[in-house]
């Protein structure tokens, strides 16, 4: 799954984004601490690169997440 942030979703933390982000886990909507470990396990990446569950996204980032590899949560 591919997101791209923009001005209306920049200015947030990564960790913070995707744990208000129904749409990306559906039914299965993922706590802050299972996130972290997703991008511990770079699973969740930014612009191709290994996150940080801390870094704060800015307009014009692609996050990156390998959904099929979310299921275990």
């Amino acid at each position: 799954m591919i997101i791209k942030i923009t001005k209306k979703t920049a200015d947030i933390r990564l960790d913070r984004f995707l744990a208000k982000a129904d749409a990306i886990w559906g039914k299965n909507q993922l706590s802050r601490s299972q996130i972290q470990k997703l991008i511990e396990q770079n699973i969740i990446k930014i612009n191709g690169q290994p996150a940080l569950s801390h870094a704060w996204l800015k307009s014009g980032d692609i996050i990156s997440i390998k959904k099929n590899q979310t299921n275990s949560y």
